[in-house]
């Protein structure tokens, strides 16, 4: 099923969230995640706030006093604060983000941009709202399959061009066709 064309509040809804949970893989999620963990908790280290974009229910906690989790599904946010009771959930769009620019040390967006049409908007709302360390996922397309636009980079280059600091990168996963990489990036 594409995703394409769709409201993402319109299928991140009750019924997707708990399909979603009935088939998630957890020993596969929870490697990436732990990778996550390994090069972000050090990364972030430093910060004193930490904005979560599209943290869904599981927001990723790095033992920062002030973070926040902001996504457009509603019941997405009622299943976190079920897992999360004191958790600051906030509920809003990537591509409008609802802060002040520079308030948070640090952002982050992982696994949330591949199910938006356009994430180069989101890029530079996260630039935005981020003074000093942003870290974000996306999947970039291997040369020998075809891309389209929606929800996937075609290169590296077009990631980095997006910045004028050094961007690194941290391959998560090879899923064949497609490679889910971690960029860390000072803005």
């Amino acid at each position: 099923m594409t995703l394409q064309g769709l409201d993402p509040r319109e299928v991140w809804n009750e019924r997707m969230v708990n399909r979603l949970l009935e088939i998630f893989d957890y020993q596969e999620v929870k490697k990436v995640i732990e990778k996550h963990y390994k090069v972000l908790t050090p990364y972030f280290a430093d910060c004193k706030s930490l904005l979560d974009v599209g943290c869904g229910f599981q927001p990723r906690l790095y033992n920062i006093p002030e973070t926040f989790g902001i996504d457009v599904s509603r019941d997405m946010l009622t299943r976190g604060r079920q897992f999360h009771a004191h958790f600051p959930f906030i509920h809003g769009s990537a591509y409008k983000l609802p802060f002040k620019g520079k308030m948070f040390d640090g952002s982050q967006s992982l696994g949330a941009m591949r199910h938006m049409e356009h994430w180069q908007p989101v890029i530079a709302e996260l630039k935005r709202v981020t003074k000093r360390k942003l870290a974000f996922s996306l999947l970039i397309c291997n040369e020998k399959h075809q891309c389209g636009k929606y929800q996937w980079c075609n290169s590296m280059d077009e990631v980095t061009s997006e910045f004028k600091n050094e961007v690194y990168s941290v391959p998560l996963r090879d899923l064949g066709d497609f490679e889910n990489m971690l960029f860390l990036v000072e803005v």
